[in-house]
């Protein structure tokens, strides 16, 4: 995705620290309801770690390489 520093600025309402934790987030692209991602990612259920705003990681649905 692309690169973020708060939520507000991605489409999907998601910006995250992926692991593992390098200090750099991105937008994540939620999975779509009929599980097609775009380009060659693949929909992943609960398959990307992420650090919350408030520190803590947690399992998190979005479309990965």
């Amino acid at each position: 995705g692309d690169a973020c520093t708060s939520d507000e600025q991605c489409q999907s309402g998601a910006c995250a620290e992926l692991a593992p934790f390098t200090g750099a987030r991105t937008c994540l692209v939620l999975c779509p309801g009929d599980g097609g991602c775009p380009g060659s990612t693949t929909c992943r259920d609960a398959g990307v770690f992420v650090k919350s705003a408030n520190g803590f990681p947690h399992l998190f649905t979005a479309c990965t390489p």
